[in-house]
Parts: C-alpha cells; sequence; structure tokens
C-alpha cells in the first residue's frame, strides 16, 4: 500500500548499504576474460605435453633398442681395424733389403720412408671419408667378429702405388 505515489520498493540484495556508506560487493564470480584465458593457457599446456610426448616415444623406440637392446643386434659397423705395425714392418723389412741389396742408395731410406707414412695416413683417411673410424688393431684389447680388418687392403693398396718394396721370396735355401 502505497501513498506516497512512489514505485514498491523491491529488496534486491539482503545486504543493503546504510546512508553514507558503500554498497557490498558481491563475492560471486562472474564469467570475465580471464577465465577464457587460463582456459585458452591449458589447452595450450596440454597440447604442449601431448608434443613433448610424441617426440619422447618417438626417440625412445629409435634409440633405445640400440642402447637397451639385444647386444648381438647392435652392429658395430662403423669400425674397421687395421694392423699398423704389422703394415710399417713390411715397409721397413723391404726396404732394407734394397738397401742392402744395393737397389736403392742409403740416403733415400727416408724419404722413401717419408712418402710411405704420408700414403699410409692418406689410406685411413680414405677409410674416414667414408665414414668409418680406423682402430689400430694392436691398440684394442678385443674386436668383434663383425668388425672388418683392412691391414692386407691397405698393404696391398700401397705395394701397388710403390710405397712398400716387393721382397725376395724367402727360399728354404736361406733359412740354413
Amino acid at each position: 500500500m502505497q501513498e506516497s505515489g512512489q514505485e514498491p520498493h523491491i529488496a534486491r540484495d539482503a545486504a543493503v548499504a546504510a546512508p553514507g556508506q558503500q554498497e557490498p560487493v558481491s563475492t560471486a564470480a562472474a564469467p570475465t576474460n580471464k577465465a577464457k584465458s587460463s582456459i585458452g593457457t591449458l589447452i595450450a599446456d596440454l597440447l604442449l605435453y601431448a608434443v613433448v610426448s610424441a617426440v619422447v616415444s618417438v626417440l625412445v623406440f629409435k634409440l633405445a633398442p640400440p642402447i637397451f637392446g639385444d647386444e648381438k643386434k647392435t652392429v658395430a659397423t662403423n669400425f674397421v681395424v687395421v694392423d699398423v705395425e704389422l703394415i710399417a714392418r713390411e715397409h721397413v723389412l723391404a726396404l732394407g733389403e734394397k738397401v742392402r741389396d744395393g737397389v736403392i742408395p742409403i740416403d733415400q731410406m727416408q724419404a722413401k720412408t717419408t712418402e710411405f707414412t704420408k700414403a699410409m695416413i692418406e689410406q685411413f683417411h680414405t677409410y674416414s671419408r667414408k665414414g668409418l673410424i680406423v682402430l689400430n688393431a694392436t691398440a684394442v684389447a678385443s674386436i668383434p667378429e663383425d668388425v672388418q680388418d683392412v691391414t692386407m687392403d691397405i698393404q696391398n693398396t700401397l705395394k701397388a702405388g710403390g710405397y712398400i718394396e716387393d721382397r725376395k721370396p724367402k727360399s728354404a735355401d736361406s733359412k740354413k
């Protein structure tokens, strides 16, 4: 029942501010841009985790078998061995015979040995350029069967190039 012609007063909030005081602030969270950005961040984080998980899974499947798998399945095909001492000994013995027989003057020994050394190292580099690691057979304690020994290949190449002199065949008479 209104007498003054005013609109009826409807109570909107239970807590009404007294005159001269601020109105109370509602603590109910209204949807804001902050909530939307949190959802976007969550989705971005989930995508990042999915990508990282996929990359790690691929790496594990690719790298785990050689590292943790059957040792017999890992092939050491990126190594070759060479008996450097055997090749050098063959050079020294053959050169010594030629000098002793007077075929090569003694003053040429050093130059021939320098040429031989350079050619032998170049042979090692030939294998390295193919992506192979060249190991000295006498410096390795144990060599798997599947690692190729290239000693005779290098020695034959050096002989063909004239860096290792041909030796006299050993006869039964020379042992007496």
